[in-house]
This record gives structure tokens, C-alpha cells and sequence, in this order.
């Protein structure tokens, strides 16, 4: 499959690594990344149209990035649709009126 960039794809491997100081922590995360394809089984994958390698930690968080994007880009547009709505915008300026004069 070809993209911007000619013949790619995606290369995701997730691992974990041991807390500490940060230069240690970032230390341990690339030993731990060297060590992960030689390690565990990856796998050749389409995720959202764009072809992938991952080892199994990589595709469930691949996965779960791309669910919040698609929720996100929902929200935007239910977010849009609502304050583009006249009936909507009318009736909360009504209830704005009534609150105030209660508070009055």
C-alpha cells in the first residue's frame, strides 16, 4: 500500500519498563523496545485503512487511540449541530429569562 511517503507502513511495539529517575526511565524504555520484536510475535494488520506491524500490546492501544478519535470527532459535530440549532438557542434564552427572573 502506498502513502506520502511511498511503500509504508506503521510499526507500533508497546512494552513496559521499571519507574525511577527519568534518565533511567527513558534508558529502560529503549532496552525494552530493542528487546520486544525479538521477544514477542507481531502482527500485520490494517488499523482505520493504514497497514500496520505490532506486536499484541501495540494493536490493543492502536485500537483504543482510534476509538477516542472517532468519539471525539463525534462530539465535534453533535457540539456543532447543537449550537447551530434555532429551536435549541430559543428555548435555552427562554429558560435563561426565567431563571433570572426566579433569582430575581
Amino acid at each position: 500500500m502506498e502513502d506520502d511517503d511511498g511503500m509504508t507502513c506503521d510499526t507500533i511495539s508497546v512494552t513496559r519498563s521499571e519507574l525511577g529517575d527519568e534518565e533511567r526511565m527513558k534508558l529502560d524504555a529503549k532496552d525494552a523496545l530493542g528487546q520486544a520484536p525479538q521477544e514477542e510475535e507481531l502482527h500485520f494488520k490494517d488499523l482505520r485503512g493504514e497497514l500496520s506491524v505490532a506486536n499484541r500490546r501495540g494493536l490493543r492501544l492502536s485500537g483504543g487511540v482510534g476509538v477516542v478519535g472517532q468519539q471525539f470527532a463525534r462530539f465535534i459535530s453533535l457540539q456543532q449541530q447543537f449550537a447551530e440549532n434555532p429551536l435549541l438557542k430559543t428555548k435555552i434564552g427562554s429558560l435563561k429569562d426565567r431563571v433570572s427572573s426566579l433569582t430575581c
